[in-house]
């Protein structure tokens, strides 16, 4: 996949809404602005990594851990600290050293660009915003400009029609070190040996065999969610960090289990703990409070209702952290498969039946 276009003010992606409209109006990591006020540098992350890691990711999916400075946006390092949860190489280029980001670019690798136009007499005041904005850099055209993903452009059509600038245009209102995410590339390995199935250690999984790439991707994503996100709930069951498999084996539904009831005992004080003794009373009682219009509130919990149903190869739209159209279809095409009443609704037998 080439990278996506993600603008911050409209909820677009690639030109389509996301089904969470409101993720604009998001606040991040607890501070006072928005998404589509100061989100410039959080939706170029989001392009970088969907373009590395080959799966589409929301900037809200690591809003609690990403760099945000109140009243400013992002920090210069934002990029380097959020990859680093993701597992992608990001380095710094330096804002002199044009050369090294044409390289890059050729070379596939989106740069982050952190501008500042005001009183550039090359630069019209305001291209970049009137203020300190993030754009990506994407691309290197046949006759030498430079194609550009801007979070904050006006053409909601973008990037349908190209939007392209000159050296000139870009250079002079680089204001700190350009950052680079390498997109990861593998060699292909010979075979190994298959151990006998008396033998074999691995675990079995739980994701049906059938399973749509869509699926798969998603997996994904739900568990870079909660490595991101929820790493010390993983550490209090003794897992660690999740490996990113697309696999929804025991240890993602333990993880899944484990946020839920995290979840639950913050906002509800369910009181659970983390043994699974009598989970249907607790997912019961929780229930009576966990109602749909509160699901909406915790995009948290939404993305566990999301990430379950994909690792039934229920759910292939994006992980958008929305209880939605899409969501609530799969919830009912779940429901029917278990017998339950198809309502589209989180109650207590289909919270238990998702994790069981």
């Amino acid at each position: 996949m080439s990278a996506p276009y993600i603008n911050q003010g409209a909820g677009l992606w690639n030109g389509s809404k996301w089904t969470n409209t409101s993720w604009p109006k998001s606040k991040f990591a607890g501070m006072n602005r928005t998404l589509a006020q100061s989100g410039c540098g959080q939706c170029c992350i989001a392009m970088a990594l969907s373009y590395c890691l080959g799966t589409l990711i929301a900037p809200i999916e690591y809003q609690s851990d990403s760099h945000y400075r109140y009243a400013h946006g992002s920090d210069n390092d934002c990029g380097i600290y959020v990859s680093k949860k993701y597992n992608v190489e990001a380095s710094y280029i330096s804002k002199s050293n044009w050369n090294e980001v044409i390289k890059q670019l050729k070379a596939g690798n989106p740069v982050m660009a952190h501008m500042y136009s005001k009183n550039i007499p090359s630069i019209p005041n305001g291209q970049w915003t009137t203020g300190r904005h993030y754009i990506l850099l994407v691309g290197v055209t046949s006759d030498g400009k430079v194609a550009v993903h801007d979070p904050n452009h006006t053409n909601k059509t973008y990037p349908i029609k190209k939007i392209t600038f000159t050296r000139s245009q870009i250079e002079p209102a680089v204001k700190y070190d350009f950052t680079v995410f390498k997109k990861k590339t593998y060699t292909k390995k010979a075979a190994a040996a298959q151990p006998s199935s008396s033998t074999s250690t691995k675990p079995a999984s739980s994701t049906p065999a059938s399973l749509s790439t869509a699926c798969k991707n998603n997996i994904k994503a739900f568990q870079r969610f909660l490595n991101t996100n929820y790493l010390s709930v993983l550490k209090t069951v003794g897992l660690g960090e999740l490996l990113i498999d697309g696999d929804f084996g025991a240890k993602t539904r333990l993880a899944a289990v484990s946020v839920w009831k995290y979840m639950a005992n913050k906002y509800y004080n369910a009181g659970l703990t983390i043994g699974n003794a009598n989970f249907f009373e607790s997912c019961r009682k929780v229930s009576e409070k966990m109602t749909v219009e509160e699901i909406k509130k915790h995009p948290t919990l939404v993305y566990i209702v999301q990430g379950m149903l994909a690792g039934k190869g229920l759910y292939s739209a994006a992980l958008d952290g929305d209880y939605g159209t899409q969501t609530i279809a799969a919830v009912k095409a779940f429901q029917k498969q278990k017998s339950l009443t198809q309502d589209g609704k989180m109650n207590a037998s289909t919270w238990y039946a998702l994790f069981n």
